[in-house]
């Protein structure tokens, strides 16, 4: 082989010894490449999902503080104590019927809550014994004659279950002209709290 053509073929090896290292840095390039890529989506994922989970303790968290710092619940609001939840869900007010009329001058108001027992053991509610009631300040006694206007709903008194809940009825009778109604839920008859729901008339 003479020396010409010797010199070409190491040129041509060269050459192909430059393109094939170029195109294995050309991969090793896209590899670190994509790795980079793979790790940024990685940690954008895991932060925003830390993110996610910081924002719902910390709007669970202002949920329950704000909760706990309110001193009386409206309609549709939820109080809760010692995992047990109340809410007044609705009222309606009544003139009773043909043969069941509240005294002259007055109104039935029923008043239908919904209670949320969270705790681990049954939980005992009654009508009577948990609940108070002041209408414009004044106490008022529930209404045995009120609660045969609540249809084919039942009376609030009962056991819960632990992880289960009730809904039921209280009846007051209260002047027509009367403003609101107040109603003091206690809980655990053993503690003095008491979850304060206004009743608009």
């Amino acid at each position: 082989m003479s020396v010409t053509r010797r010199k070409e073929t190491i040129l041509k090896e060269e050459l192909l010894m430059k393109k094939n290292i170029g195109k294995l840095y050309k991969k090793a390039v896209l590899g670190m490449f994509s790795a980079i890529m793979l790790f940024s989506l990685v940690a954008c994922t895991s932060n925003n999902a830390e993110t996610n989970a910081e924002k719902s303790a910390t709007d669970e968290t202002a949920a329950k503080t704000e909760q706990e710092s309110k001193s009386s619940f409206g309609v549709g609001e939820m109080a809760e104590h010692k995992d047990v939840q109340a809410t007044v869900v609705g009222y309606t007010q009544s003139e009773g019927s043909e043969f069941n009329k509240p005294t002259e001058g007055k109104v039935f108001v029923l008043v239908e809550f919904e209670i949320v027992n969270n705790s681990s053991e049954e939980v005992t509610v009654s009508s009577l014994m948990n609940f108070v009631a002041y209408c414009d300040d004044t106490s008022i006694n529930s209404s045995l004659t009120g609660i045969m206007e609540a249809g084919d709903k039942q009376q609030l008194d009962g056991a819960i279950a632990a992880g289960k809940k009730m809904n039921g009825v209280i009846a007051y009778e209260v002047p027509t002209d009367s403003q609101q109604l107040e109603i003091h839920f206690q809980p655990d008859l053993l503690d003095n709290t008491k979850l304060v729901f206004i009743i608009p008339k």
